[in-house]
């Protein structure tokens, strides 16, 4: 097991139990900042890039917001390792890589993101839905950095930032949902023309379609003339209304075919637990379905926060990242059966007996 894997095995968003824990696995507020009389990020040298990472992480220290800090200067990590900082949620997209530093906290509640897209970008990760909790953390962040670096703002367009749909507040806002029963029930197109209305985006946020695999990302920024609390609101709004109906279809799923869906989660968990290889797309749709099932109050020998930690750890380049260098055959087939065993060990240690226990 890789070094890099093992310092990261300490809790993480995905093991936080927040409320709505059922339908919203985690929550994001991500604020983008920029130093004022420097150019943006992708113009810069190498070497007005480390002084501007010098300048920002001096802040940083200084205030204390983000205590016992973890440096990653990303361009020096593998692609493995990048890949594994993304499905963590810590950064977005690979391309960015190449310029960017990365502070996380001890507690990895909190991370900085240095010369990506802006000079600075602020994140909090919550599990559940605790859009007002990673707001918190993000503002008293904010706070304490600005307090120490001169920020570009405008009076006009508010926080300047590289991308023109950025400007004013550069706060976005994010939730990653569970939604198979809309997605088994068909309703999924009216869904998202209903969050486009509302100026929201839905996206498939683990790229894998099948029974019990529908997660999905609902962002949104406030619009111009928008405050960061009047994006809050319509968040609030927005995911009570998905949190119902998506409780109104697992319900009336479950009514009509119960038995077969029960049958189907027996199922998913011989496999997890005998299996000698698994496949990212089949470990994901039968952990996926033992985790709905869970939700819904029927018998399940783990627990709902273990399987959604299960799930998040058993991604590509988690499993690549565990897997380390020098072990016999093939990439993907190592991957596959590393996967399988990490899985076999996870329930292994967090059954709960063969009766089971529900939400």
């Amino acid at each position: 097991m890789s070094d890099f894997y093992v310092s990261h095995f300490a809790p993480c968003w995905y093991e936080e139990a927040g409320p709505d824990h059922d339908i919203i696995i985690s929550s994001k507020v991500k604020i983008s900042r920029n130093l004022s009389s420097v150019a943006y990020p992708h113009i810069l040298s190498a070497k007005e890039r480390e002084d501007v990472c010098m300048k920002i992480e001096a802040a940083l220290q200084d205030s204390r917001v983000c205590p016992g800090l973890i440096h990653y200067e990303l361009e020096s990590l593998s692609e493995e390792q990048n890949a594994f900082l993304v499905e963590e949620g810590r950064v977005h997209k690979r391309k960015e890589f190449r310029r960017a530093a990365l502070l996380i906290s001890a507690d990895r509640q909190l991370c900085v993101e240095i010369n990506a897209k802006d000079h600075l970008c602020i994140t909090s990760l919550r599990g559940g839905n605790n859009l007002r909790g990673a707001w918190r953390d993000v503002d008293r962040a904010d706070c304490e950095l600005e307090s120490r670096l001169d920020y570009a703002v405008s009076l006009d367009l508010g926080y300047l930032s590289s991308e023109l749909d950025n400007m004013g507040t550069a706060l976005e806002a994010s939730a990653v949902l569970h939604l198979p029963g809309m997605a088994l029930s068909g309703r999924l197109d009216k869904v998202e023309k209903l969050l486009n209305g509302a100026g929201f985006s839905m996206e498939n946020f683990l790229q894998v379609k099948g029974v019990g695999a529908e997660f999905f990302l609902i962002s949104g920024r406030p619009r111009l003339g928008e405050s960061e609390e009047d994006l809050f609101k319509k968040f609030a709004d927005i995911t009570l209304s998905l949190l119902n109906y998506e409780r109104e279809m697992r319900n009336l799923l479950f009514e009509k075919r119960g038995d077969f869906f029960e049958d189907q989660m027996c199922r998913a968990f011989g496999i997890l637990e005998r299996a000698k290889f698994l496949n990212w797309e089949e470990a994901i749709k039968l952990l996926s379905l033992l985790r709905m099932g869970y939700c819904m109050k029927r018998r399940s020998p783990v627990r709902w926060d273990k399987l959604t930690a299960i799930i998040f750890r058993a991604m590509p380049a988690h499993i690549r990242v565990r897997l380390g260098e020098g072990s016999a055959g093939s990439l993907e087939e190592r991957e596959n059966r590393e996967r399988a065993v990490f899985i076999h060990e996870e329930l292994r240690n967090t059954s709960w007996g063969e009766e089971g226990n529900y939400v």
